[in-house]
């Protein structure tokens, strides 16, 4: 669903929002994006007047390191996600993939990858009439 719905907001920053902007006289904007899965905690910090959630952990971080490698209109996933869909076609190596990292002393190497998101745009649809309301957590794997 993640992925769905990076590829759903591109495509609407590049072809609603834009459409929009320039019928104002407006400069374009560029989007992209940067997924993975793993543990994650979310901390509330602020006060009375206001707060923020920020994500915390090495999903997130590598999520954060994901979207600044993708260049415009790309969405590129780190491999806690990959790992859930291994025989996925959609998915594509980086060709700067691993990056290398030290994490408890150790040198380690984590990959990343490319999402092909348009490709997987007429699918929307359909997974969405499917769901029918259902939650995303609700939904069982086979």
């Amino acid at each position: 669903m993640a992925l769905s719905a990076c590829a759903f907001a591109l495509d609407g920053v590049e072809n609603e929002v834009n459409r929009r902007l320039v019928d104002r006289g407006m400069a374009r904007v560029q989007a992209r994006a940067g997924l993975d899965y793993g543990q994650t905690t979310f901390v509330r910090s602020g006060g009375g007047e206001g707060s923020e959630i920020n994500p915390l952990g090495f999903a997130a971080n590598f999520a954060a390191k994901c979207e600044k490698k993708a260049k415009s209109w790309e969405i590129i996933v780190g491999e806690g996600l990959r790992d859930l869909l291994p025989a996925y076609d959609y998915l594509q190596k980086h060709p700067d993939s691993p990056k290398q990292y030290e994490r408890d002393g150790q040198r380690k190497s984590y990959h990343f990858y490319e999402y092909h998101w348009r490709r997987t745009l007429p699918l929307i649809p359909g997974v969405l009439a499917q769901l029918n309301g259902t939650p995303t957590s609700r939904i069982a794997i086979k």
